[in-house]
């Protein structure tokens, strides 16, 4: 068990320009083994020819490197809030990216107009 009050992490965002797969590397690198996976990150993997096959390979490197993702971040642009029910589809696609990492822990935020009290 550990002596930590609590886990301390950081967001793959800051390394946005690299590959799934560099990212990984170059956290692994410098000993930063907990992340928040970026939705950056879940694109470049569902933007890839066979996203469930690339899924399960980037767990297979990520276990490989001792990188763990107590948490990700959803699809930053999606308006959940929004009327068109379209988004729930794309969600959908997200949360069995997430699912398929074995992540379980996610983040949404909505995009709802701020309101004067």
């Amino acid at each position: 068990m550990s002596n930590h009050i609590i886990e301390y992490g950081i967001t793959t965002n800051y390394f946005r320009e690299y590959s799934p797969e560099e990212m990984v590397t170059c956290f692994a690198s410098k000993d930063w083994l907990t992340l928040e996976l970026s939705d950056e990150h879940v694109k470049m993997l569902l933007d890839r020819d066979n996203p469930k096959r690339e899924i399960e390979e980037f767990k297979r490197y990520t276990d490989d490197h001792g990188v763990t993702f107590p948490q990700g971040h959803l699809l930053l642009e999606a308006d959940i809030v929004d009327d068109d029910p379209t988004i729930i589809d794309t969600l959908k696609l997200w949360l069995d990216v997430f699912l398929g990492l074995r992540y379980y822990t996610l983040v949404v935020q909505s995009h709802e107009e701020k309101v004067d009290l």
